[in-house]
């Protein structure tokens, strides 16, 4: 790995079951505050930490899963405060 600050997380839910990312899996996320369009990343939104694809618009963002159950979530940073990206996916480690 580069150099950076990496940090791991679990994986909870099947919105990402289509980049083969699964309930239990281990993804290794390097700590950075923007991504690029079409990245995975780690997100907060309140209190809780979401993994999705992220595409940035001109005034706002759409986290999208990797499962058509889910419905793309669209936010603007300058109405929603409460959310931000924290980390890019970089590996999952699939647990048997």
């Amino acid at each position: 790995l580069d150099n950076g600050i990496f940090f791991y997380l679990t994986a909870k839910g099947d919105s990402m079951i289509g980049a083969r990312i699964h309930e239990g899996d281990l993804l290794l996320i390097r700590k950075q505050e923007n991504v690029e369009n079409g990245e995975i990343a780690a997100v907060v939104i309140e209190d809780e930490c979401v993994l999705k694809r992220v595409y940035k618009n001109k005034n706002s963002f759409t986290l999208i899963s990797e499962n058509p159950s889910y419905p793309p979530k669209e936010f603007n940073p300058k109405t929603d405060k409460n959310i931000r990206i924290i980390g890019k996916l970089e590996k999952s480690i699939t647990q048997f």
